[in-house]
């Protein structure tokens, strides 16, 4: 795929615009270069054989005084074609007199010094003139044919092969741009099915109708997306076999601190540090799990409205012994009958149970006893705020990503807690703040950050 670069298409499209008449203009240069010499070398043979047959016709003797002139213009229907005011032809005599001219021959000049072509302007028209002179009779012979005769004659030589190539260039611009646009279709079909797909849908794309041209790529591209299915399967085996894997010897190690508890030799703080250390490991186990069912997911399938009490009920429950036990009180704000309702989210309600929780634990673990933490419902987004020793501004920025622990922290954690809030609030396109509490402690915040991504639903 191209990114700011232009596509394929473009790229075609642009060189044939381009390319095609810049092509013409060139042929149309080089036709008409080429056209001129061979006019010029026509007409300028033309003139050297005329004046040469003229001054073999004149006579050695003197001839009367008289100029003779051309024989009178034949009738209209006799001429044909034929220009005649384009070409005139002078002679003179050895005493410089003008014995035979047409029309406008008169007004040649004589110039018995220059033997050969040279152009000059008579009436603001430019001429090209050849001169014969013949030192031992004195007799000039000069031939002038007018240069837009030659230009007319080039022109047409030289446009005539082009006209129509020029008036086919359209079509053909329109044929090219028409099969280019066909042939990029495979291409065009190919992204949109693979831009409509969900990022777990690995099935092979169809390669029945690709051009042969594209099957290596689709082949290769089919046996990518069988080695990322593979992985993901293996990975979420892994997933599944740590699960039960785990969850049972911890159970068993409930089991067995619980028993150990009530044998009155064991000592206390040894059971104490045991069950700090199940607790850990217990904690730590549904934490990842939850990070990797939160990460193994791009987008809400199917979003649902969030029932806010039902769900904040729910996290209250599972939140309430922690909170007990260090007698920090739960409080819920939930928005006033002038302010609005409850905030309408769409999305996850088991995600987003998940997400209330962490923030939830979290505040208990950092709140001093006998504090509270309140869960703080908005028309338009939430927030929980505990009353606990607070962040470090420079430490701000750093919460949420894993493992993070802030330095001196010495509550028990695992430093997931807020990695998890993130990705499940990135999935529900929410943006999470981190912000100190006036007069100690910490709160996050949730609001909308751009319309919920919805996607499509397994087939």
């Amino acid at each position: 795929m191209v990114s700011r670069q232009d596509g394929i298409e473009r790229r075609l499209r642009r060189v044939l615009l381009l390319g095609l008449p810049a092509v013409w203009l060139v042929s149309g240069v080089a036709s008409a270069f080429l056209a001129r010499l061979e006019v010029d070398e026509l007409f300028d043979t033309r003139q050297v054989t005329m004046a040469r047959v003229m001054m073999a016709s004149l006579p050695v003797e003197e001839m009367d005084d008289h100029p003779h002139a051309l024989p009178p213009m034949p009738a209209p229907s006799l001429l044909g074609r034929a220009q005649l005011e384009d070409e005139m032809i002078a002679v003179w005599d050895r005493a410089g007199r003008v014995r035979i001219a047409d029309r406008g021959g008169r007004m040649f000049p004589r110039t018995p010094a220059r033997n050969g072509f040279y152009e000059a302007e008579f009436g603001a028209e430019p001429w090209r003139l050849y001169t014969l002179y013949d030192a031992p009779s004195g007799w000039q012979v000069t031939v002038g044919q007018r240069l837009a005769e030659r230009n007319e004659l080039m022109l047409d030589a030289s446009a005539t092969p082009l006209i129509p190539w020029l008036l086919a260039l359209p079509l053909l611009l329109l044929a090219n741009a028409s099969v280019i646009r066909r042939s990029l279709r495979p291409i065009q079909a190919i992204t949109a099915e693979m831009s409509a797909r969900r990022a777990d849908d690995l099935r092979p794309l169809p390669s029945e109708a690709v051009p042969e041209e594209l099957r290596p790529l689709m082949m290769a591209g089919n046996a990518l997306l069988g080695r990322i299915a593979g992985l993901r399967q293996r990975e979420r085996r892994f997933t599944d076999c740590a699960a039960h894997e785990l969850r049972t010897p911890i159970a068993a190690l409930r089991l067995q601190w619980d028993r150990l508890r009530k044998r009155p030799s064991i000592v206390p703080a040894d059971l104490d540090t045991l069950g700090e250390g199940i607790e850990r490991m217990s904690r730590l186990t549904s934490q990842l799990l939850e990070l990797s069912r939160a990460e193994d997911r791009t987008a809400i399938s199917t979003p649902v409205a969030i029932d806010w009490p039902t769900l904040v009920a729910q996290v209250t429950s599972e939140c309430l012994p922690q909170a007990q036990n260090r007698a920090v009180e739960l409080v819920c704000n939930w928005p006033t009958a002038g302010t609005g309702s409850a905030w309408p989210l769409a999305g996850d309600a088991d995600l987003m149970q998940i997400l209330l929780r962490n923030l939830v634990d979290n505040a208990i673990r950092h709140s001093p006893r006998a504090s509270e933490v309140v869960l703080d419902l908005r028309p338009a987004g939430l927030a929980v705020i505990d009353h606990g020793s607070g962040v470090a501004p420079e430490a701000l920025a750093h919460l949420g990503e894993r493992f993070f622990r802030v330095e001196g922290d010495t509550t028990p954690g695992t430093g997931l807690g807020l990695a998890i809030v993130g990705q499940i609030a990135r999935l529900h396109r929410l943006a999470v703040h981190y912000r100190a509490t006036p007069g100690g402690g910490l709160t996050v915040e949730l609001e909308p950050q751009t319309a919920l991504v919805v996607a499509t639903p397994p087939r």
